[in-house]
């Protein structure tokens, strides 16, 4: 992630930014901010989070962000991963720190967009690396949902699956995650009611997304 700010999203776009993708900061840390120095880094172009590549396939993974009208849609990289089956890599970070939760609960559309995000939506001024111009919209997270967020009671469980492997370092730990299989393995639970703001009931509608979302992420493994 090269998020450009620290805090929360919200906070973020109340100062109406303008986000400029070959000035903008990175306020990820130092791994982040050097890789996204890097000559041959790209960065998506999305006002609250945006997204650094490295390797082959970074233009592929960073040139369509702005399309979406969520951080985590469909063009998003973070969505991209899950649809190319890749990994996810946590340095000395926790599961809450999984952005990659956010695109899955976007596969759901309307039926659970009302359980994580504000009605509000935002047109934000961007810069491209050409120096075009152009508006982003994208909405927020309800703030005041966002907080019951956790992620960690999945922990030992991950492991147990063969989800997630964890590997020590001093105090710390890296964990290294199948994101495909971890999304099936969310979406289950989430269709249990179990979610990472605790028990929420699921209609029939948000039933039917859930089981139809299982399917679509199954059938990428036969592509």
């Amino acid at each position: 992630s090269a998020l450009p700010y620290r805090g929360t999203f919200y906070d973020y776009l109340k100062k109406e930014h303008v986000f400029d993708v070959r000035v903008a900061p990175i306020a990820m840390g130092a791994i982040n901010k050097y890789i996204g120095s890097l000559p041959e880094a790209e960065r998506s172009v999305h006002p609250t989070h945006s997204v650094v590549a490295i390797g082959k396939d970074a233009v592929y993974y960073t040139s369509e962000h702005a399309l979406d009208q969520t951080p985590f849609g469909m063009h998003s990289p973070y969505y991209k991963l899950i649809r190319r089956g890749g990994m996810v890599l946590l340095f000395g970070a926790t599961l809450n720190n999984l952005t990659c939760i956010c695109a899955i609960e976007d596969l759901l559309g309307e039926p659970y967009a009302r359980y994580i995000y504000a009605p509000k939506s935002y047109r934000v001024h961007c810069i491209d690396k050409e120096g075009n111009s152009l508006w982003v919209s994208t909405v927020c997270h309800d703030p005041k949902k966002a907080l019951k967020r956790d992620l960690s009671f999945l922990h030992d469980d991950l492991i147990r699956e063969g989800i997630m492997r964890v590997y020590p370092i001093g105090e710390a730990e890296v964990s290294l995650i199948d994101i495909r299989a971890f999304a099936i393995y969310y979406l289950q639970l989430l269709d249990k009611g179990i979610s990472n703001r605790g028990k929420i009931k699921i209609s029939p509608a948000l039933h039917e997304r859930i089981v139809e979302t299982i399917q679509r992420i199954r059938e990428l493994d036969k592509q």
